[in-house]
């Protein structure tokens, strides 16, 4: 059985989460070590995924940086509400073929049939696309719930 004192356990999940003193040198780096960038929607001083990356990258760091990643170099895919690595999009792939886990998320989906096949022909066309860029076509309003 292998045994680690806390200092050493301490001094390993520091660098596993990029908080030692080596910066990684872009934002794919880390959403690859970190597995995700979780996204945050509240800005109180910044959006926590800037401040994730700017906390491990360093002063250099800047906000256009994710979204190149994310919208032009395509690096990065959102799935469930992060950023991941596109090279983990094959773990993720199985998932995504599955029905919504909640039933609110399968009535809204089925209303929305042509909202639907309008995302994946647009998917089909362009490759992957940011949310921001797909009109929105449903027919059905998502009922907010105050947090989105």
């Amino acid at each position: 059985m292998l045994q680690l004192r806390a200092q050493d356990a301490r001094r390993i999940a520091v660098r596993a989460q990029l908080l030692d003193a080596r910066r990684p040198a872009d934002v794919v780096e880390v959403a690859e070590q970190l597995t995700q960038l979780n996204i945050d929607p509240t800005n109180a001083i910044m959006p926590s995924e800037h401040h994730l990356l700017w906390s491990r990258i360093g002063e250099a760091y800047e906000a256009g940086w994710l979204s190149h990643a994310f919208e032009a170099d395509r690096m990065l895919f959102e799935f469930n509400g992060a950023y991941r690595p596109m090279s983990d999009l094959e773990l993720f792939l199985p998932r995504m073929r599955i029905a919504p886990a909640y039933e609110k998320s399968r009535q809204w989906v089925e209303a929305n049939a042509g909202f639907r096949r309008d995302i994946l022909a647009r998917v089909r066309a362009e490759g992957p696309t940011p949310t921001g860029r797909i009109p929105d076509t449903s027919t059905v309003p998502w009922p907010s719930t105050g947090w989105n």
